[in-house]
């Protein structure tokens, strides 16, 4: 089982980090491809995503959805924006942190994911082990009801943390894992 358990955050690191280089949220100026960009004063603007307002002080405005990350990159508007609407619909129908994985806040993404895993696995392992108590000895019902009691406090705590989630999804009061402004919906 600990194998089992250490594959699957195995999995779920590489998954991020597939997710990073695809998302560009890692960018590297020598993975843009320079034939998409324009020459703007002393920097690149990507075509496409900005646009070059002042030639001479090298000015490149990007469009809504793109910024620059990092901010020193001397080509600009080279990274897009992630949407609040995929995050807030990820966390809201897929949950288990899956809307912080989009974001790539994996401070938020992984106790969330854990807390889900390892509460609904106690939860279904305490209730294996209070149900084979409770067939040993009919007469004592306090096994089950632990099980019960814990069980329901452990829910109250997921769906608290779920709808403050929601919320602050929904608010858009979250940044992307490189502390990018996420895109609103209502733009």
């Amino acid at each position: 089982m600990r194998f089992k358990l250490l594959k699957l955050i195995f999995t779920i690191i590489n998954l991020k980090h597939t997710l990073q280089q695809s998302s560009g949220s890692t960018p590297d100026t020598s993975t843009v491809n320079l034939e998409n960009t324009i020459n703007c004063g002393s920097n690149k603007c990507v075509a496409n995503a900005g646009i070059c307002v002042n030639f001479a002080q090298s000015n490149c405005t990007c469009i809504n959805e793109y910024t620059t990350f990092p901010n020193t990159s001397i080509i600009k508007c080279n990274y897009e924006k992630k949407k609040q609407q995929t995050a807030f619909f990820l966390e809201l129908f897929v949950s288990y942190g899956s809307g912080h994985f989009y974001l790539n806040n994996v401070q938020f993404a992984i106790p969330k994911f854990l807390f889900w895993f390892i509460g609904y696995y106690l939860f279904i392992v305490l209730r294996v082990i209070f149900k084979q108590k409770e067939d040993e000895d009919p007469n004592k019902n306090t096994f089950a009801t632990i099980s019960i009691v814990l069980g329901f406090i452990f829910l109250i705590l997921m769906l608290i943390w779920q709808i403050v989630d929601l919320v602050f999804m929904g608010l858009n009061e979250y940044t992307d894992g490189n502390n990018i402004e996420v895109l609103s919906w209502s733009k």
